[in-house]
């Protein structure tokens, strides 16, 4: 059995896993935010004890890009339809978004990036271009967690880069409020839709997390 844990503090982890002796197979992620304004943490990756270091690893990152719809905290390129004065916000300007790709690339750790209003969507896909496009990522597996945002003028650029969208199924119960959020004419639009993706996928699976994980592959 493994399993996978996003922890803001991966040396906590490791040093209760080392104190049980945990027999599991257990990948920690760094997960990460602004730790002050206009300032990111940096990922942290804490030495495993010998004990522990056939089965636990601590390897990727994780970043919070926006936030989410429920809030209206989602970066979209239109207002809310049941909020005209927000549109959300991106919470990371592009020359960090960049910055945290090149990062990536450059020690070689798998990005996992939550991100979920099409404006956030967009701004990831734009640097991702500008960072080598589908040369550099096609290969890489980078992952959008949850792509409400990838309409459809973004999931041909997705594709291209070989991004892979993990939907969470809890969010499927959400339709009435993404229809008040975005307005019935924009989420029959969304990305978030399964079929509007289904052209477009290799894989999807559900995880016993509970999390559909769709594979955009290039050229397919």
């Amino acid at each position: 059995m493994s399993i996978t844990l996003m922890e803001g503090y991966p040396a906590h982890r490791v040093e209760q896993l080392s104190v049980i002796d945990s027999p599991l197979r257990v990948r920690l992620v760094p997960f990460l935010s602004y730790q002050e304004i206009n300032r990111r943490r940096k990922p942290e990756y804490p030495h495993v004890p010998r004990q522990l270091s056939d089965r636990v690893t601590v390897n990727g990152e994780k970043w919070l890009l926006d936030s989410g719809p429920i809030e209206r905290s989602g970066g979209i390129r239109q207002p809310y339809a049941d909020d005209p004065t927000s549109s959300g916000q991106v919470d990371f300007p592009p020359e960090e978004v960049r910055a945290i790709l090149e990062e990536s690339l450059q020690h070689d750790r798998p990005l996992l990036l939550h991100a979920v209003g099409d404006r956030t969507t967009e701004a990831l896909l734009n640097q991702m271009e500008a960072t080598g496009g589908a040369k550099i990522w096609s290969q890489r597996r980078l992952r959008i967690e949850h792509g409400d945002g990838l309409m459809p003028d973004l999931i041909p650029r997705a594709k291209n880069l070989g991004v892979i969208v993990v939907e969470k199924p809890t969010h499927f119960a959400f339709g009435e409020l993404f229809v008040r959020r975005y307005g019935c004419g924009c989420w029959a639009k969304s990305g978030h839709r399964p079929a509007s993706l289904v052209k477009c996928l290799h894989s999807a699976r559900l995880s016993p997390l509970g999390v559909v994980r769709r594979e955009i592959q290039p050229g397919s």
